[in-house]
């Protein structure tokens, strides 16, 4: 099955009640799953997670080579992705209801660490 990741470079709550992101689907995948990365020693594990946590006044990252951190993992492309590419990715939180972004397709710059990676 043809997977690929999607970052984000900020979710902004901006409200002063904790949020949640539930879920997300694009027409360019089967599924989208959000996923957890964590460093385990030298490799970098993913897992997929019911939720991302929104804290109130907060801003969470989804980012390319971030341990600990959160990305949306596409599975099942429709089609492969290809540099310069745009799709809308839609995401659903708990309190702020549906937005639509847009993604634009990059080839991810290597990062430390980055040879390492385990699903």
């Amino acid at each position: 099955m043809a997977t690929g990741a999607v970052y984000v470079r900020a979710i902004t709550n901006k409200g002063s009640v904790a949020d949640q992101l539930l879920s997300a689907h694009s027409p360019v995948a089967a599924s989208v799953e959000l996923h957890r990365m964590a460093m385990d020693g030298d490799v970098m594990r993913m897992k997929a997670v019911a939720v991302v946590e929104l804290p109130p006044k907060a801003e969470v990252r989804l980012r390319h080579g971030t341990a600990n951190g959160h990305h949306l993992m596409l599975r099942g492309l429709k089609a492969p992705l290809k540099d310069g590419d745009r799709f809308p990715v839609t995401l659903t939180f708990q309190r702020a209801g549906t937005h639509e972004v847009m993604v634009w397709v990059q080839t991810p710059r290597r990062v430390v660490g980055d040879s390492a990676h385990a699903h």
